[in-house]
């Protein structure tokens, strides 16, 4: 890598030290134990001549000619093993790359961390995995939080020590890239750079709420010592600032007092050809729909705003078509995250009316279809969309339950 950092250098010189009593359980960043192994020596295998791997085509009962030639034969009809990766190659697949040369290489947005010697450098992306999974599981059956992520994985990536995420704050997503390299500190100490990159998506999201919480999970977490006392403060300040926020949100600071405020909003769904119009709309009727007081209205009248938007979703024309439910439809046609997730809750806050006088049987009996139909397509490619979906039903049921329809 280049050249270490100075604040990086002077915060961790304590830390990296070997002889102060600070550098406990740290002396070494790497255990060479949880390094992977070269695989035992397995002998010759099952059909091949040897005392350790021969087999007896009768005892055995294969009846392959893979079992039953000899000679030149059986060598082309055995199929011939894996090459064995070599211990030297593991132990550096293992291991991050090294950082890259340019020292303000999205450095802003990058946390230095030390790591304590009993823990391998894939556990900081594996905590990472964690934290957003549990972030999710709270916020989607709990109702705690709100911020869940659609985990594709290095997998997705072929990249190591890389993951990709999309992860929505509230209904906005930011599409999100993490990669984790090691730099070396005075010829042979190891620190890691997890840096986070902004793909796509809402900035502000990125910038005020998912690079501070990532920058709050290492700073506490006992594995891991931040060293830019820098990032320690931006996320300080940020839960202070949210403790302090009365508001519901940066985007819904006045309730939505006009239903015909929606139409425009309802425009914009069903426009198929682009998901970043469709997925503003969704938005907007999450917004439209948001029970919590505001600054510029009190609970109470936040509530009559959102059953106002109900109505004009299920009204119908003068010829009996639910128009509005169409552009609806049009959302959960959709096949991207950004859409549907928003769309999702934005249904879940609907199902609070679904009085029949509001037409809202014939609404939800085609909207329940068209769910159960994306769910099925969605299934294989997103769980958080369909775990999203299923909430709406789950709480459609219990309201019509309750109603005793």
């Amino acid at each position: 890598g280049g050249k270490v950092d100075s604040r990086f250098q002077e915060a961790s010189e304590g830390f990296l030290d070997d002889d102060g009593a600070e550098d406990e359980g740290y002396d070494d960043f790497i255990d060479p134990d949880l390094l992977p192994k070269k695989p035992p020596d397995r002998g010759p295998c099952a059909g091949q001549s040897g005392k350790s791997g021969s087999t007896s085509p009768g005892k055995s009962g294969y009846t392959s000619s893979a079992y039953t030639s000899t000679g030149k034969e059986a060598a082309k009809n055995t199929a011939p093993e894996p090459p064995r990766a070599d211990a030297t190659q593991e132990k550096e697949s293992s291991e991050p790359p090294p950082a890259p040369s340019d020292k303000n290489h999205r450095e802003l947005t990058t946390i230095p961390v030390a790591l304590n010697a009993k823990i391998a450098p894939t556990a900081i992306l594996e905590d990472l995995r964690e934290y957003l999974e549990n972030e999710t599981k709270a916020c989607l059956q709990e109702s705690k939080g709100n911020m869940v992520a659609s985990i594709k994985g290095d997998q997705a990536l072929h990249v190591p020590h890389s993951l990709k995420a999309n992860i929505f704050v509230d209904v906005r997503m930011c599409a999100v890239k993490v990669q984790v390299y090691q730099q070396k500190v005075e010829g042979k100490k190891t620190i890691y750079l997890i840096e986070f990159q902004r793909c796509s998506g809402c900035t502000v999201m990125f910038n005020t709420s998912i690079f501070p919480k990532a920058c709050q999970l290492f700073a506490k977490h006992k594995n891991y010592k931040l060293l830019d006392e820098s990032l320690v403060e931006s996320w300080r300040s940020r839960e202070v600032v949210e403790a302090n926020d009365d508001t519901a949100s940066e985007y819904t600071d006045s309730c939505c007092c006009s239903a015909d405020m929606l139409d425009p909003t309802l425009s914009m769904a069903a426009d198929k050809e682009r998901p970043d119009i469709q997925s503003q709309a969704a938005c907007g009727v999450y917004d439209a729909m948001d029970p919590r007081p505001t600054t510029k209205c009190d609970d109470g009248q936040n509530e009559k705003c959102a059953k106002a938007v109900a109505e004009k979703l299920y009204e119908k024309t003068k010829d009996g078509v639910q128009e509005n439910r169409a552009k609806i439809e049009a959302l959960l046609d959709s096949t991207f995250e950004e859409v549907l997730y928003p769309t999702a809750r934005a249904l879940t806050r609907l199902t609070r009316f679904t009085e029949p006088e509001n037409d809202a049987k014939e609404f939800w009996l085609k909207i329940e279809t068209k769910i159960i139909e994306t769910q099925k397509i969605m299934q294989g490619s997103s769980r958080l969309v369909t775990d999203a979906l299923g909430i709406v039903l789950s709480k459609l049921f219990e309201r019509v339950e309750k109603q005793g329809q």
